[in-house]
């Protein structure tokens, strides 16, 4: 199967926890660009698009909104999957596109994390991905 168009099979059901965010739903992402299917499934972790976040003003990315893109880029960071740092960024970029945001505002969220890459290395969260986050190549 090809995948000819990047979307979202579903919308994103959270809960906050002590500054993480906790999928309540299954969430998958198709993306056209790398021809790759992303399944969080229900209790996977997320933060909210930290990098970007954490320089004040540079992006909205932790808008309700676009959380569906930081899910989707914490989940492939956080496991071992054949995308690269920089294709990963790509994804969230994709992503965010999906969802709307406009190419100034993408770009002020993407080079945070092209530059920062992922900020967790707790293996609490990293043994969470890789319990609830699954990549399907259709290449």
């Amino acid at each position: 199967m090809k995948i000819k168009k990047s979307y979202f099979a579903s919308e994103i059901d959270i809960r906050e926890v002590k500054g993480n965010l906790w999928l309540l739903e299954e969430l998958t992402y198709y993306s056209k660009l790398f021809q790759i299917k992303v399944t969080l499934k229900r209790k996977f972790i997320f933060d909210g698009a930290s990098a970007p976040y954490r320089i004040r003003g540079l992006t909205h990315v932790r808008d309700y909104k676009y959380l569906r893109a930081a899910c989707v880029h914490d989940g492939v960071c956080r496991i071992d999957c054949n995308l690269t740092w920089k294709q990963k960024a790509l994804l969230y970029d994709e992503c965010l596109k999906v969802l709307g945001m406009g190419r100034y505002e993408r770009a002020k969220a993407y080079y945070p994390i092209r530059w920062l890459g992922s900020a967790t290395k707790d293996p609490k969260l990293l043994a969470n991905a890789k319990m609830y986050v699954r990549v399907e190549d259709f290449k």
